[in-house]
C-alpha cells in the first residue's frame, strides 16, 4: 500500500478497546457518515443527562424539526438498528431509544477517535 495508508495504520496501532487492539480503521465494512455519528452522540448526551432519548428530545438537542429526526432514523434504521433499540410502552408514547451492547462499544470508539483527533490540533 501507499505511504499515507501505512502512516495512518501506525497512528492507530495503540488505540484499543477493553484490552484488544482495534482492527484496521481504514477498512470499511459499513459507511457511517457524520450525520449518523451526530445522532448517536446526541442520543448518548441526552441519555447521560437522564432524559428519555426520543424523537422530540433528539430534535430539541440538535435544533431540528421532529419530522426530520423521525425520517432520518426511520429511513436509516438498517444502520441505526446495529447500535440502537427502542422501547414504547403504549401507542401514544414516543419511542425511547437506548444503546445495544454493540452501540455502547461504537459510541465509546467514536468518542475515543474524536478525542484523539482533538488532541492533534
Amino acid at each position: 500500500m501507499g505511504f499515507d495508508y501505512d502512516r495512518a495504520l501506525n497512528k492507530f496501532r495503540f488505540i484499543n478497546l477493553n484490552g484488544k487492539l482495534i482492527e484496521n480503521p481504514l477498512k470499511k465494512t459499513e459507511t457511517i457518515n457524520d450525520n449518523i455519528n451526530k445522532y448517536l452522540l446526541a442520543i448518548d448526551i441526552i441519555i447521560a443527562k437522564g432524559i428519555d432519548a426520543n424523537n422530540k428530545s433528539i430534535a430539541k438537542y440538535l435544533n431540528l424539526n421532529i419530522r426530520n429526526v423521525r425520517h432520518t432514523i426511520n429511513s436509516r434504521w438498517g444502520i441505526f438498528s446495529q447500535f440502537l433499540s427502542f422501547s414504547q410502552e403504549s401507542k401514544n408514547q414516543l419511542k425511547s431509544y437506548y444503546f445495544t451492547t454493540s452501540g455502547k462499544k461504537a459510541i465509546s470508539l467514536i468518542k475515543k477517535f474524536r478525542n484523539y483527533y482533538k488532541q492533534l490540533r
